[in-house]
């Protein structure tokens, strides 16, 4: 039997750039080039940001949090994460933070 075929729709937010504030488990997974159930396991063992709970049964991440918490551990393992346009504004923005 066929598999069905999930085509993946632009949301009105993709169209004009703009990026959401909260993903997903299966985006968030995505955004990390992680499954979802590896990103999971992950986030369980306290090894991958913890979510927030919008309501019963409805879990996020915050896409700053996560940002954050890559920017970091880039850092903390001595590896530069070069071109990136979002983790090169992060570094900067602790950067005059800290200035």
């Amino acid at each position: 039997m066929p598999q069905a075929v999930r085509s993946v729709v632009p949301t009105p937010l993709d169209i004009i750039g703009l990026r959401p504030a909260t993903l997903t488990a299966g985006q968030a997974a995505a955004y990390f080039g992680l499954s979802t159930r590896t990103f999971r396991k992950e986030v369980a063992a306290g090894n991958l940001p913890q979510p927030i709970r919008l309501r019963s049964r409805c879990y996020r991440w915050s896409i700053s949090a996560l940002d954050s918490w890559i920017a970091g551990n880039a850092d903390q393992a001595g590896t530069a994460i070069v071109g990136d346009p979002i983790i090169e504004a992060i570094r900067d923005a602790k950067e005059k933070r800290t200035a």
